[in-house]
């Protein structure tokens, strides 16, 4: 089931996040079964799924930021390869967590209180 829904915007392209409470199921072009997945991305529909295990929050960043560099991919024609698009990932992921006061959240986006490095 849908929990939540963002609308955000690419290259001029609408595109809508979907937060699942429940695994994604995706169909294989090359077999007839069912592959269950953290994220898909459909440039043409302009949709992105994205499932939020509430066991396993910390794929959910980085499967959102995985899902918007495939369509950033597909509206750019940048021709990276799905190797190339999870470090990328994982990399902007990482840093987005190490300067930002914000954090994933289960279905938003979260504002947590800034930390000082400084010690008196």
């Amino acid at each position: 089931m849908i929990k939540s829904s963002y609308k955000v915007s690419m290259f001029a392209h609408p595109i809508t996040i979907n937060v699942w409470d429940e695994p994604i199921r995706e169909e294989q072009v090359s077999s007839t079964e069912v592959e269950q997945v953290w994220g898909t991305c459909n440039p043409k529909k302009g949709e992105i799924n994205v499932y939020c295990n509430p066991e396993n929050r910390s794929v959910f960043g980085v499967t959102i930021i995985h899902e918007l560099i495939e369509a950033a991919n597909s509206y750019a024609d940048l021709n990276l390869n799905h190797t190339q698009i999870t470090t990328l990932a994982a990399l902007l992921d990482q840093a987005i967590w190490k300067v930002s006061d914000y954090t994933w959240n289960m279905f938003a986006i979260e504002k947590l209180p800034v930390q000082s490095d400084e010690t008196n």
